[in-house]
């Protein structure tokens, strides 16, 4: 009796009980009848073929993939798939790996591996361990099939699960070839890794440069690039169109000094060539192509342009020059009514193509937000090249560009400040039109950068205006309140470059080289001496500190082997019992914004009382004190010419401040105050300290500034205290803020004359 297609039918179907029946081969007759035993029984031995292999993967490479997503593999991969039976986990199942190829020239070769696991186990078939041999850059495929077993005894096949696909690249590709026009000519010729040294620096700060990878490789699929330097990038990487061929990236740097670009190349298989480094050096970048500083005296006909003394900037009736400006400068500023008469314009058209990037400026002070005004605008044929200004129905500043050159113009491209303009607050503006990124952005107040899209970018040519725009009825939006400080330019600018922080002049520089008759020799903006009020005299037994063979002997000069500055500089030691430095006149004015800067070296702790660095007395106390204090640099601001009343601490954190050895350089510090924001900076070696910023400080409310104060500070009337005991050198006072990187600058210990 042969059950088996009956099995096989209950077993599809799910049925739980089969009955099996009997009959004779001649139902018709009675002798033809048998009998049988009741405890007959069947036996059934069953089985379902394995499913097909699932998983597939490869390491290195990637899931199960063909075609152009194929991935590119170091070495021979482990290939991975995993197993399992439909009828039960007890049997064990194979899984068979085949393996394709066809080297160059030769035929199809084929290699299969075989391994066993139990039902729903991984298996790993490691390619290396296989002694086959499969060449570089061809494509290998490969596919599964699972099989189970009994006793030994292969049972049934799968459907084969595949094919996926990898090309073997074990060899690391060329580094590549590097080339900028702007900032690598040395370069050009070469078409090696290596680049050539670059013996001058290529402008500039601002401007877009483009850059060219290739490689020889040609199974180059990317290049992994970095810049660094003061205008450091994070790793970036770009693909070619194909393999090893060239890319050109643009790329603009936002500070001057040394850059190095480091480019790899990079092959399917993630491998990196060697890197090609290139060296190059960034300059400040182009000035403004227009700064009007509206400084003028009071009744000119004009304003005059800074950067082209023929372009001057016609006033109209509604201008007045002299107006307080920023820093509360007294002429610092022009005043508009508001009216039609109240503009400024340029005597040359075409100021900036504002189809290329361009950055504008102006320090400006409303005195109404409901009305839309213009700062500055350039004249277009129908429309604004662009408009700076406010926006009056949303009472914030604006910056915003026409979509095309026409009266019948269809829109703006328009970028808003996140804040209302403040009314009777000098504010500082910085807008401008990126051409690679095609987008416009605003800044206000050196805070966060507001950007919008700009897909109509066209150049006008017209005049430059401070304080109207030009529309389908003539100009309009006159400006209402004052502007300082208008600057264009014709590259990307800073908000540092475009005068947040304003036009700096060195007051005094004193490099404590040298002493005659007492006076330290100190140095005017202009490299000149210094006049007598701005001159340092030595007091007390302080002693100057000569690191060469000869001495002055006008001033307990010694002869030291070490110095602060490195390269045999000078320098000025006090004893911390009565020696200081001091100017018979103020050097910090009674308004404005300042920074000072010097060099010092700690003798002795100051855990047991206050050294003083720098300070500027009023009648009753110091405006300011640069000091040590328990461990660590400090800056107090006093709230007041008063010795009762409170002020504002600066500190640059726990142990900032200590000793050193005669063989040490010292620490550089730094203090900058911005007069408009009311804001304090304190600097250590040219870094802002850990609470080293402050706000709410008030313009000095003294009537007398008596002169700086090196080494000792006003504690009293007619009393001084807190004397330093240690070294000094290198000391600066400016009129205006200097920018941390041009503190950075003036930190280093090479000598710098300038800022």
């Amino acid at each position: 009796m042969d059950a088996t297609q009956a099995l096989r039918e209950a077993n599809a179907n799910g049925w739980t009980a089969t009955t099996f029946g009997m009959k004779s081969d001649t139902e018709g007759s009675y002798r033809a009848m048998r009998r049988f035993c009741n405890d007959a029984f069947i036996s059934v031995r069953y089985n379902k073929r394995p499913a097909p292999a699932t998983n597939l993967a490869s390491d290195p490479g990637a899931g199960c993939v063909t075609g152009s997503s194929r991935p590119y593999v170091p070495k021979l991969p482990v290939l991975k798939a995993t197993a399992s039976d439909p009828d039960t986990t007890a049997e064990p199942l194979s899984v068979q790996f085949t393996v394709t190829w066809t080297p160059p020239g030769g035929s199809p070769q084929t290699h299969v591996g075989e391994t066993t696991v139990k039902s729903g186990g991984g298996y790993e078939y490691n390619l290396a361990n296989a002694g086959i041999t499969i060449p570089e850059n061809v494509t290998v495929a490969w596919r599964t099939d699972v099989s189970d077993w009994d006793n030994g005894n292969r049972l049934s096949w799968s459907g084969s699960s595949g094919p996926c696909e990898f090309v073997l690249d074990a060899t690391k590709p060329l580094g590549p070839d590097v080339d900028s026009p702007q900032y690598l000519p040395a370069d050009a010729a070469d078409t090696t890794p290596a680049c050539q040294a670059e013996s001058s620096w290529h402008d500039g700060v601002g401007s877009y440069g483009s850059f060219t990878f290739d490689s020889a490789s040609t199974d180059v699929t990317a290049y992994k690039y970095q810049f660094t330097g003061a205008s450091g990038t994070s790793p970036l990487t770009t693909s070619p169109t194909t393999g090893g061929g060239p890319v050109t990236i643009q790329w603009k740097p936002s500070a001057y000094g040394p850059h190095t670009l480091t480019v790899y190349s990079v092959d399917g298989a993630l491998q990196e060539s060697a890197g090609a480094s290139c060296t190059f050096g960034v300059t400040q970048g182009r000035g403004p192509v227009v700064e009007y500083a509206l400084t003028d005296q009071a009744g000119s006909a004009s304003a005059v342009n800074l950067s082209d003394a023929a372009n001057r900037a016609t006033r109209g009736s509604g201008v007045t020059f002299g107006a307080e400006g920023p820093d509360g400068v007294l002429g610092g500023a022009a005043a508009f009514d508001g009216g039609g008469q109240a503009y400024l314009t340029s005597a040359k058209v075409n100021t900036v193509n504002t189809a290329k990037g361009f950055t504008v400026s102006a320090w400006v002070n409303a005195t109404s937000n409901t009305r839309y005004q213009t700062v500055l605008s350039q004249d277009g044929v129908g429309e604004p090249g662009f408009s700076l200004g406010i926006n009056g129905g949303a009472k914030k500043w604006s910056f915003h560009m026409p979509t095309s050159d026409v009266e019948a113009n269809v829109g703006t491209w328009q970028v808003m400040s996140t804040s209302e303009v403040v009314l009777g607050k000098w504010t500082h503006l910085v807008a401008g039109f990126d051409p690679i990124t095609d987008q416009i952005w605003l800044q206000v107040d050196r805070g966060a950068v507001v950007t919008a899209a700009n897909r109509s970018n066209w150049g006008s040519h017209g005049n430059l205006h401070i304080g109207r725009r030009t529309a389908k009825t003539g100009y309009t939006w006159n400006f209402q309140g004052s502007i300082a400080s208008a600057r264009v330019f014709d590259r990307w600018a800073s908000a540092d470059d475009a005068g947040y922080i304003r036009r700096v002049g060195r007051t005094a520089y004193w490099p404590l080289d040298e002493v005659t008759a007492g006076v330290t020799k100190g140095y005017a903006a202009d490299g000149t001496t210094v006049e007598p009020a701005k001159a340092l005299t030595v007091n007390g037994d302080a002693t100057l500190r000569q690191p060469v063979e000869t001495c002055d002997e006008e001033l307990n000069c010694v002869i030291d082997p070490s110095d602060l500055m490195g390269g045999g500089n000078p320098y000025v030691d006090l004893d911390g019992s009565g020696d200081f430095l001091s100017s018979p006149a103020h050097l910090v004015g009674l308004r404005g914004s300042f920074t000072v800067a010097i060099r010092a070296r700690l003798a002795a702790y100051c855990d047991a009382g206050e050294q003083a660095v720098l300070s500027q007395p009023g009648t009753n106390r110091s405006r300011f004190t640069l000091s040590c204090v328990n461990h660590q640099w400090k800056v107090f601001f006093a709230s007041g010419d008063d010795t009762g009343t409170g002020g504002v601490t600066l500190l640059a954190g726990a142990a900032s401040a200590l000793p050193e050895s005669e063989s040490g350089i010292g620490q550089h510090l730094a203090l900058s105050y911005d007069y408009d924001q009311q804001t304090a900076t304190l600097y250590v070696n040219g870094q802002v300290a850990a609470t080293g910023t402050a706000t709410g400080i008030p313009a000095w409310n003294g009537t007398l500034d008596r002169g700086l104060q090196v080494g000792r500070t006003q504690t009293s009337e007619t009393t001084y205290g807190a004397y330093f005991s240690g070294d000094m050198d290198e000391i600066r006072v400016y009129s205006g803020v200097l920018s941390q990187t041009e503190i950075q600058l003036i930190a280093s210990t090479t000598v710098v004359k300038d800022k």
